[in-house]
């Protein structure tokens, strides 16, 4: 589920950045609902950092409390801590 969320908020920072990027008018000027989804657009981008941050931290977390599990991921790989 959570994975579904990432995709969907790459898919809606995508189309409103593409909403914005057609609709801009050849002197730069936007209409309000151009700055509406500019704004979205924004709101989307740290959604996605924030979601991407909290993996990396969980993944960390998991790691501090002991939860080797977690490096399976890497079973080809050599890691001298697992």
């Amino acid at each position: 589920a959570m994975h579904g969320l990432g995709f969907t908020l790459l898919i809606c920072m995508g189309m409103t950045g593409a909403y914005v990027m057609n609709g801009v008018r050849s002197d730069g000027s936007m209409t309000q609902d151009m700055m509406l989804f500019l704004d979205l657009h924004s709101f989307f981008g740290v959604l996605i950092w924030l979601f991407l941050f909290g993996h990396v931290f969980m993944v960390i977390y998991h790691l501090i409390v002991g939860h080797t599990r977690i490096l399976d991921i890497f079973e080809g790989v050599r890691i001298p801590w697992k």
